[in-house]
């Protein structure tokens, strides 16, 4: 006996529901768990939900949009009028289904719209940037999409403009990667020879001359590389050779050599513990903090006012993590920070 896959129709109308039941708060914890089981049995759940969540978000930005508001106050008052008595219920199906078809058609005209002018690429998410880290560095790196990068000692990250792509590519070292959800955007990392792609997930990538890895902390990530030819084989005369593909699931680690790939399961903890080492100060002066964070860190803090140097400080921070260091900083009074050309910040009396 065979069971009929479900309908993308039926699919949509789901997500309809199970979104219009979030943002009204009725859901219970019961019904969380029923919801996250639903998104989990089948990639294009989670896929028509997103889409629901991100149409839902683009219509919000346009009814906020000053032009609309402005239209809107332009609009002349109407008398109230009384509501008729209602007489009947619309069952919640009706409900999800006219909100999938709303949802859907709105998805349709922005596709339309796309179509229509086909010559105005989109604009590059990020910028051509190149970011390095000494031996016993480490940078925390804050892209524009919200998404966090912990490049360790020794490493080369490089960010690419790409159109409607959020690309890196890791050229050497390791590199923990903190995606922000995007689903109109992938997010896709370039490391030794293979693609990751990914959204709103985090994962580890090591690449070193002749042995790559991933673990996977969160999400799902899809691996894509091209298939090395069997040594002493002739060329077919094809283009390139075949691409091989997986998928990874959370917890797990795929390493991969000369001789092929592995996944295999993978204690994340033991894996990522580099990302959350700690430097810990008690009452210490913030001269002698800005020291160790310079240790650890390519860019440079420069204390100009010895009084500020004095100031004791105690707190828990992240190597590498200057620009979280210096807000905290600021934010408490300690001190006023000031970018300089050469990259570095300079710290002063508040």
């Amino acid at each position: 006996m065979t069971h009929d896959a479900p309908r993308p129709e039926d699919i949509e109308t789901a997500a309809a529901a199970w979104f219009s039941r979030t943002r009204s708060g009725a859901l219970s914890e019961i019904d969380e768990i029923s919801l996250e089981e639903w998104l989990e049995q089948d990639p294009a759940h989670r896929s028509a939900y997103d889409s629901v969540e991100l149409t839902w978000n683009a219509l919000e930005l346009v009814r906020m949009h000053p032009r609309v508001l402005a239209m809107r106050d332009a609009l002349p008052v109407l008398p109230t009028r009384r509501p008729f008595p209602m007489r009947w219920r619309v069952p919640p199906r009706a409900v999800a289904a006219s909100l999938a078809a709303c949802v859907m058609g709105m998805i349709a005209i922005g596709y339309w719209t796309t179509q229509r002018a086909p010559d105005a690429p989109p604009p590059s998410l990020y910028q051509s940037q190149i970011y390095r880290t000494g031996a016993n560095e480490r940078v925390v790196i804050a892209l524009p999409d919200g998404s966090e990068v912990i490049l360790n000692g020794g490493g080369s990250l490089r960010t690419i403009p790409d159109g409607g792509r959020r690309l890196l590519r890791l050229e050497r070292g390791q590199a923990f990667f903190r995606v922000a959800k995007d689903t109109a955007h992938p997010f896709i990392v370039e490391a030794g020879g293979r693609t990751i792609t990914a959204v709103g997930t985090a994962f580890d990538v090591s690449v070193e001359p002749r042995n790559f890895a991933i673990v996977l902390v969160e999400g799902r990530v899809r691996i894509q590389s091209q298939a090395l030819a069997a040594p002493g084989a002739r060329p077919s005369g094809t283009a390139s050779n075949p691409i091989e593909a997986t998928e990874m699931v959370a917890g797990s680690q795929l390493a991969a050599s000369p001789q092929g790939w592995s996944v295999t399961r993978a204690d994340v903890g033991e894996a990522t513990n580099w990302t959350r080492e700690q430097l810990v100060f008690e009452a210490e002066p913030l001269a002698e903090v800005v020291e160790q964070m310079n240790q650890r860190s390519p860019r440079k803090i420069v204390v100009l006012d010895p009084s500020v140097g004095r100031t004791l400080i105690s707190g828990n921070f992240r190597p590498g993590d200057v620009a979280g260091f210096v807000s905290a900083l600021e934010a408490y009074d300690y001190a006023s920070a000031t970018s300089r050309g050469d990259g570095s910040i300079a710290l002063s009396t508040p």
